[in-house]
């Protein structure tokens, strides 16, 4: 008996055993934190009157912050869990008023789909830095996009523009250069592009993670 519990076969057990206990624990922490950003943006929309459609990218900038910066501590796996947790909270939410929210609600399920993606590409990526890339870019590239576009594009039948692609695939490619080598890196930025541009109602939150974490997992990085 004790000679089994020495193998390898018993080990990868209590390691996996102790990584999904620590997976849990840092869930159960991670969810009133992300709670607390988003009631923060809610209260500061309301009080401070902040414009409604500013309000709501704010809100997705700093959930990315959030996300990025707290998997430098906790395992990203956290974040299936996570996503899961608010998808089923904001599509509840949609029947509530919320003026972080409000701008967009009848036209997009964006609310739903940011959670819903951060934890598909938490759970097909097998890096923490891929998935972290791929929150950047939805952080970062997706609202460059959306700015760039609104001021300088002409909405083309999907409603993004060519102005708000280029700011995206640029942003994209700053984001990525630096850790990723550069044909994978100009891969990934022109596929997540393209997601963002056919991305309507909101679904661009989950394409944009879901095809950078998939193009940089099956590109080996």
């Amino acid at each position: 008996m004790l000679l089994w519990c020495q193998t390898g076969h018993f080990q990868k057990i209590c390691a996996d055993s102790k990584r999904q206990s620590t997976v849990w624990a840092d869930t159960l922490v991670m969810v009133p934190v992300l709670g607390i950003v988003m009631g923060a943006v809610e209260f500061a929309v309301r009080h401070w009157h902040i414009p409604a459609a500013v309000g709501r990218k704010i809100l997705h900038v700093l959930m990315c912050l959030a996300i990025v910066s707290s998997t430098i501590f906790v395992d990203y796996r956290v974040y299936i869990w996570c996503g899961a947790i608010f998808t089923v909270v904001m599509a509840a939410s949609r029947h509530w008023h919320m003026a972080s929210l409000a701008s967009r609600r009848a036209d997009s399920i964006g609310e739903v789909c940011f959670p819903f993606g951060v934890g598909v590409a938490a759970l097909v990526s097998d890096r923490q830095a891929a998935f972290m890339l791929a929150v950047a870019l939805l952080g970062a590239a997706d609202t460059l996009a959306f700015v760039v576009g609104s001021r300088f594009g002409h909405p083309i039948r999907t409603g993004k523009s060519f102005a708000g692609s280029a700011a995206f695939i640029v942003t994209a490619l700053v984001i990525l250069l630096p850790t990723v080598p550069a044909p994978i890196a100009f891969a990934t930025a022109v596929m997540a592009t393209i997601g963002e541009a056919v991305g309507v109602r909101g679904w661009d939150n989950v394409v944009i993670p879901v095809v950078t974490a998939l193009c940089l997992r099956y590109a080996g990085f």
